[in-house]
């Protein structure tokens, strides 16, 4: 049996996340510093197709005369990416 949704249960559909990391050196990591990384993401259906976008944005920083480590930064995408799926 393979489940359907019928069009009368299509509805727009919103996404957001906020995560807020802070790592001082006083609780034992190898520097001091705070992230935020923060998401939405929104789906309409538009008859047969549903548009979906999202966007992501990360922020860190030091503090305590400290550094970020090179593995907790945020990287620029290389691309913008646009997909369709059926």
């Amino acid at each position: 049996m393979t489940p359907e949704i019928s069009r009368s249960t299509l509805i727009t559909v919103c996404f957001a996340t906020l995560n807020l990391g802070i790592t001082p050196s006083s609780l034992g990591s190898s520097a001091s510093f705070a992230k935020l990384f923060g998401q939405y993401a929104f789906y309409k259906p538009l008859g047969s197709i549903v548009f979906a976008n999202s966007i992501r944005l990360g922020l860190a920083k030091a503090f305590s005369d400290s550094f970020v480590p090179t593995s907790q930064l945020f990287f620029p995408a290389e691309e913008l990416r646009c997909e369709a799926f059926h």
